[in-house]
């Protein structure tokens, strides 16, 4: 059993997993730095269960007192956070944007963000960037732990007496347990394994599970500094060879994690030099600094990216980093640190006080932004309709309904007309549906639609990091239905080019995979989407389908809607696009794909560069 005296290269071990997670969400240097997440989990299980266990064997442990330590930790500097974080949403975010800052505020406060951001997005998705409270998972994970974990640890021991064999054990099966799951999820159900606290449980209780070892003072100091170094080189691996295509956690999330406990392990008693370095005032004086640090670094780069786009300039990524250290130093100086003082004033009853009404003052805005719709009476109504897309109440189905073989009705919706045509696709399919719908009742035509983000619509293929039985299974459906309702006519609309490539403006990697072989990785996708289109479409023609496939249409370095409401709204001249130079370069692999079906009687490609272009 270790001690639990302070252990300052536990903070300086801190410093290197906020750095790593600060690095990588400014994209500079660390493809792979999200695993600092994974140390702070390992560090959390130890400290933690190391003060329950020591408060318990002492007779004066209580679950009030416990919690009251936690919130005061924990509650007022993101509070304070998220607050300004609203105030600065409600400036320069259109409605939209800023209904889903109010959204995962609330969510935030009542420490289910998790839940929140795996229900509405991905980690590594484009998307995500935006969203400035994305990071508050990872504390909603710690939270939810706090919760039940020191029951967990009274079931477990006897009054007085903690440190029975039943612990350990107990503890060690509920990590293998966990880290099953993890393992299994991380393909099945990857949003699920990497947001929610099941299969992430695991990383904490390694941390745990240092408690029980007794500290290595008979092993030779060789030993030991070949474990320290052992475990930093294995963070380090992981932080420079992972990257957004990674299916994490799972057993990728090893290295950063048996790493981080190595280096806590290898230091218990005498330090090593890696330990003395970790130990250095201002490795202690970062990760006295990193809650607050990591707090604050991810809203100024959400709010980086909303004004630059998806990759802004290296200059304004490097003022994001130094106006989060800037931020984080004021949150820890003025607001966690006095906070976490033993005084009267920030104790007991006041502690809880204080933060319900925190909270209920949050919970208040954020419902008031949410029943207003973001307050689009902040700006002109031309402001508000750049890049708005309606559907009529008549077609809003959801994406499961497809899954049951349902497709979402465009066009005119007589039934005693045929379906004439499918339109099957992902999100860009998803952005054309109000022109399909508009251009199919105009001609006087009834089809369906069937679009799901982030789903290329092809037999029998996935994506890295998707939840590869639902892709599957939706494209399933979508083909069941074209036989079973005699549909002539299937359009498929894709981002082609995110599947095989890496993206050079927006969105995140989405590397495809051919179902039937299961070999991932870069320089595979190429060739499982050239498989799975040529499978897709000689399945469909098979019946005496008409095939159309839409080449992709050209990709902007920022968002469009957005860049226009920000230039409006600050008086800005409106941005320039993409060439067609760059356009016919970026899209270039995929298309040479879709060029290879060849065109007949079956199979159209339909190029929407002349219409996007004055010259072609």
């Amino acid at each position: 059993m270790s001690d639990f005296r302070y252990r300052p290269e536990v903070d300086g071990l801190r410093a290197v997993a906020v750095l790593l997670v600060v690095l990588y969400h400014a994209k500079i240097g660390v493809a792979g730095g999200f695993v600092g997440v994974d140390v702070f989990f390992v560090i959390s299980g130890f400290l933690i269960t190391g003060l329950i266990l020591r408060a318990r064997s002492e007779d004066r442990f209580s679950l009030a007192t416990f919690w009251e330590r936690r919130l005061r930790r924990i509650f007022p500097a993101a509070a304070v956070m998220s607050a300004v974080t609203l105030a600065f949403g409600a400036a320069i975010m259109m409605p939209d944007a800023l209904n889903e800052l109010a959204r995962s505020a609330v969510a935030q406060q009542l420490m289910v963000s998790n839940v929140f951001f795996w229900n509405s997005t991905g980690y590594f998705d484009g998307a995500s960037e935006l969203k400035p409270l994305l990071h508050t998972w990872s504390l909603a994970v710690e939270e939810q732990f706090y919760l039940f974990y020191p029951f967990l640890l009274l079931l477990l021991t006897g009054r007085g007496v903690p440190f029975g064999r039943s612990l350990p054990i107990a503890l060690g099966a509920l990590l293998v347990a966990s880290f099953g799951l993890s393992a299994w999820g991380v393909s099945a159900h990857p949003d699920g394994t990497f947001f929610l606290l099941p299969a992430r449980m695991w990383e904490m209780l390694m941390g745990a599970m240092l408690v029980f070892v007794p500290a290595p003072t008979a092993m030779p100091r060789a030993a030991r500094e070949a474990l320290s170094w052992l475990g930093i080189a294995a963070i380090a691996w992981a932080s420079l060879v992972y990257d957004g295509a990674t299916p994490f956690p799972g057993p990728a999330a090893l290295a950063p994690c048996l790493g981080a406990a190595l280096i806590i392990y290898s230091n218990l008693g005498q330090p090593t030099h890696l330990g003395k370095w970790l130990s250095h005032k201002s490795a202690v004086f970062v990760g006295l600094l990193s809650y607050s640090l990591y707090l604050w670094h991810w809203p100024v780069l959400a709010f980086c990216h909303y004004w630059f786009g998806a990759h802004p300039p290296l200059g304004p990524r490097l003022f994001a980093v130094l106006l989060s250290f800037f931020l984080g130093w004021v949150s820890w100086r003025f607001v966690e640190t006095p906070m976490r003082q033993p005084r009267r004033w920030s104790r007991g009853r006041f502690a809880f006080l204080s933060a319900g009404v925190a909270t209920a003052a949050i919970l208040g805005t954020g419902l008031v932004i949410m029943g207003a719709r973001g307050f689009p009476t902040r700006f002109d109504d031309d402001l508000i309709g750049l890049g708005a897309v309606e559907l009529p109440d008549h077609h809003r189905l959801q994406p499961e309904d497809a899954l049951l073989g349902e497709l979402t009705p465009v066009g005119l919706s007589d039934e005693s007309l045929d379906q004439r045509f499918l339109f099957w696709g992902d999100s860009h399919l998803i952005a054309l549906t109000e022109t399909i719908d508009r251009r199919a009742r105009e001609a006087g035509l009834r089809g369906s639609l069937a679009a799901h983000p982030g789903f290329p619509p092809l037999l029998d293929a996935w994506c890295v990091g998707r939840d590869r039985d639902s892709i599957v299974s939706w494209n399933r459906a979508i083909r069941t239905s074209v036989r079973t309702r005699g549909i002539q006519n299937v359009v498929l609309v894709a981002r082609w080019s995110l599947y095989v490539e890496s993206p050079e403006w927006g969105g995140s990697q989405q590397l495809l995979v051919d179902a039937n072989s299961d070999t991932t990785g870069e320089s595979y996708a190429p060739r499982a989407m050239a498989r799975s289109l040529a499978r897709t479409v000689e399945d469909l023609t098979a019946d005496g389908v008409r095939v159309w496939i839409l080449k992709q249409v050209p990709l902007q370095p920022f968002d469009p809607p957005r860049k226009l409401q920000l230039s409006k709204l600050f008086g800005r001249s409106a941005p320039s696009g993409a060439t067609l130079e760059e356009t016919i370069s970026r899209h270039a692999a995929a298309n040479q794909m879709i060029d290879a079906l060849g065109a007949g009687d079956l199979v159209h490609v339909l190029d929407p560069l002349p219409y996007c272009f004055d010259a072609h």
